[in-house]
């Protein structure tokens, strides 16, 4: 799960048509990387997306994510530079939306197994 502003395209090109793994990354799409790699699921968010907006995406998917595919294991990317005072990162979630955030990944993922 890599919710860092940009796409996880690092993850996304080692894992790629790996059946073990699942990759998932919430990015602003305007941001860099200009070139996308493959993720098994790819959000690209407008930019200045802000906490609720933000939030009920990543409910919809963690939760459909968990569902389908079941892992064993999630690692987690807590990308900070969604914050809406970082400059380059063109989404506006407040300190607030990020905590969160972060807990909603971690209660899901705990109730999910």
């Amino acid at each position: 799960v890599d919710l860092d502003v940009h796409q996880g395209d690092g993850t996304a090109s080692i894992f790629l048509g790996d059946p073990k793994v699942f990759t998932f990354s919430m990015h602003c799409g305007a941001n860099f990387p200009f070139r996308k790699q493959t993720s098994d699921l790819d959000v690209a968010l407008e930019k200045f997306v802000g906490d609720e907006e933000y939030l009920a995406t990543l409910e919809h998917h963690l939760a459909q994510v968990l569902r389908d595919f079941m892992p064993d294991l999630v690692i987690y990317d807590a990308g900070v530079d969604i914050w809406q005072g970082d400059k380059l990162g063109h989404l506006c979630i407040t300190n607030s939306g990020i905590f969160r955030r972060d807990y909603h990944v971690i209660d899901t993922c705990c109730k999910a197994g």
